[in-house]
């Protein structure tokens, strides 16, 4: 379906990110009932034209899936899935997301807790149960047996007819807004088809990117807001940013990792040389480390890497600081975008305007970059595997397990609530409110790493 050329197995600097950004989301979500906290630290009004660091948080979640989806379809395609069970298995992902979100936001408000024939509490519990029926495992491999897959459908269905909700319990389940989870579902399915369609090339996805961001202009137009059939067709501008973002983290995956991409810019030059014969040039290499001096060994085979940089910069840092330098160019290239179109869309989180979804874009491609410089940095100091990121800490077990991490304190949250423990009151005050946040965030992570050892997951 189209020629990806990225790195094979788990990638340190992208499952670094991953883990901190789900344990500072599960952080600011934890700071809500902190009453007295400065106005960085919570979000900022729909109308402020301002973002504070915790408006951050959510699009840098939306950046990292979007980082993530390359390598994901990749390794799907490379494993044989047709393009037909490609499309079945995206959908999956997405639309699985989607509905847990919707639950999880139906079981935050809209309910009438009068009309239900079960607390509100158990209820979302039950729902949590569903998900892992549906797609949980116990011992580490496939999700569950088929028997309990459809048991976690079935479950799913009856808490939909339970559920009462609007102002008299007459109605049933809304959409809402989607919930974070069904948010970044939608995201998720737009970032997958931009980059199918644009057969994972890079101008494509800029103008994927750029589309997103005029299909949220045209919205605003009067001619637009004037017709009932526009209105409608342009009803989705908020996904539309969202997506946006998604594509943008697909894009800094590929300016980092794709070698394909460099080698048809002519950044780079690789030969393989054969146990000895003489370098012949030819096959781009399969996994460029920046830190490595030889750049990998295969079946007997030297790969060696000459790249077009002075001579001064060493030839293990030549490629990272090529993509180093696409990134910076990337991450100015959404800054001034969102600059320039600041007067016209304000920042707001709350109306997902363009303007906050490139500035953190460009955040988020600064902080990558960042990350990747000090693995570099680290590698090189520490001479070379010695200094490896640690492969079993708390880090790796969030990155690997997020949707279990995120979930986590949900499922904490409603225990709570249906056996009526209240938070205690430490926890709504600062500073130790803003501590109690940080290390809940740690304790989540220490659980997840607990129960992913004995072999619990939760994937999509």
């Amino acid at each position: 379906m189209f020629g990806l050329q990225l790195r094979a197995g788990r990638i340190a600097s992208i499952d670094i990110f991953r883990a901190l950004t789900v344990l500072v989301m599960i952080t600011v979500n934890e700071w809500h009932r902190v009453g007295d906290l400065p106005a960085w630290m919570r979000h900022m009004p729909a109308d402020a034209d301002a973002m504070s660091f915790v408006d951050g948080v959510f699009p840098a979640f939306l950046f990292i899936v979007g980082m993530s989806i390359p390598f994901a379809l990749q390794q799907r395609l490379q494993a044989g899935d047709t393009p037909r069970q490609l499309l079945l298995h995206v959908l999956q992902r997405g639309l699985g997301l989607v509905l847990i979100g919707v639950f999880m936001v139906n079981a935050e408000e809209g309910f009438h807790a009068a009309s239900m024939p079960l607390p509100i509490a158990l209820w979302a519990l039950l729902s949590y149960l569903a998900a892992f029926a549906l797609w949980g495992s116990l011992r580490g491999g496939p999700a569950l047996a088929g028997g309990w897959r459809l048991a976690g459908v079935a479950l799913f269905a009856l808490l939909a007819w339970l559920y009462r909700g609007g102002p008299d319990g007459s109605g049933g389940m809304r959409t809402q807004w989607w919930g974070i989870l069904g948010l970044i579902g939608w995201a998720y399915l737009l970032g997958c088809a931009a980059l199918l369609l644009c057969r994972a090339r890079v101008a494509g996805l800029l103008l994927a990117l750029g589309l997103c961001l005029a299909y949220f202009a045209l919205q605003r137009q009067p001619l637009v807001q004037g017709s009932g059939w526009l209105r409608l067709l342009f009803s989705q501008d908020g996904h539309a940013v969202h997506g946006a973002l998604v594509i943008s983290g697909s894009i800094t995956a590929l300016l980092f990792f794709d070698q394909g991409r460099a080698r048809s810019l002519g950044v780079c030059r690789a030969w393989v040389a054969d146990s000895g014969n003489r370098p012949q040039r030819g096959q781009f290499l399969p996994d460029l480390q920046p830190h490595s001096p030889a750049m990998g060994q295969e079946a007997g085979e030297k790969w060696t890497a000459a790249v077009d940089f002075p001579p001064a910069i060493p030839k293990s840092d030549r490629l990272l600081v090529q993509r180093l330098g696409l990134a910076l160019l990337f991450a100015a290239a959404l800054a001034l975008l969102a600059a320039l179109l600041r007067p016209a869309f304000k920042i707001s989180k709350i109306y997902a305007t363009p303007s906050w979804a490139l500035y953190s874009a460009a955040a988020c491609v600064l902080i990558f970059a960042a990350l990747s410089l000090w693995l570099a940095w680290r590698q090189r100091v520490g001479a070379g595997a010695a200094a490896a990121p640690r492969r079993s800490g708390l880090l790796d077990a969030v990155a690997a397990n997020p949707l279990l991490a995120y979930l986590t304190p949900f499922v904490v949250e409603a225990l709570m609530q249906l056996l009526q423990w209240p938070w205690p009151a430490f926890t709504r005050s600062a500073p130790w409110g803003v501590v109690f946040g940080m290390a809940y965030a740690v304790a989540v992570a220490a659980f997840v790493k607990f129960i992913a050892a004995r072999g619990v997951r939760l994937r999509i």
